[in-house]
This record gives C-alpha cells, structure tokens and sequence, in this order.
C-alpha cells in the first residue's frame, strides 16, 4: 500500500517538472524549452567567461525562475560572434633559417 502511495508521489512530481518546462523563443529567434541555466550547455559554456555579449544574451534569454534562473536554451549563447580584425594584422618580409649557398 505505502509503496503504491510512494510511486504515485514520485510520477507526479515527475510529470510536475516535465510541465514546468514552457516553450520560449531565443533572442535569436528559436522555438525551445524554458529550462534551468544549469542545464543549458550553450550558456554554462558561455557565461564563464565573463564576455558582455554572452552575458547579455543570458540575460535577454531569461524566461523565469524557479529556485534557480530559467533561460531558453537554444543553440548559440551569445549576441554577437567575434570578428577577426584584419587590419591589425602585419605583414613582415620572409626570413631564411638557413644561409644560402652559391655553388
């Protein structure tokens, strides 16, 4: 009798939590689950370092809190991707390693 009670508990505390994952959209536009930051791993990799942009987008892609922030996790973690800056690069004349030798 208890363990029926006690199966009956735990599926409906399972099928509770299945519930409170709600559809949401991405700053990006993506239809997904609202689910808890630590479960996203787009944004666990994103956020620690600390770039304004990944955190901004966290921020845009809060969509609730339960015990812990609620963020639609979709496929990408931040705002912007980071551009390679061209004109900082320099050209410099080749060097040899080795002296040449005339025959």
């Amino acid at each position: 009798m208890y363990l029926k009670i006690v199966i009956i508990l735990i599926y409906s505390s399972f099928i509770s939590a299945k519930e409170n994952e709600t559809s949401c959209v991405t700053p990006y536009g993506e239809d997904v689950k609202c689910i808890p930051i630590d479960d996203c791993k787009v944004m666990k990799q994103a956020v620690p370092y600390l770039e304004e942009d990944a955190i901004a987008f966290a921020r845009k892609s809060q969509c609730g809190y339960n015990n812990d922030p609620l963020v639609c996790c979709g496929t990408t973690g931040r705002l912007t991707t980071p551009e390679f800056n061209f004109e900082e690069v320099t050209s410099s004349p080749a060097t040899l390693l080795m002296p040449i030798k005339f025959i």
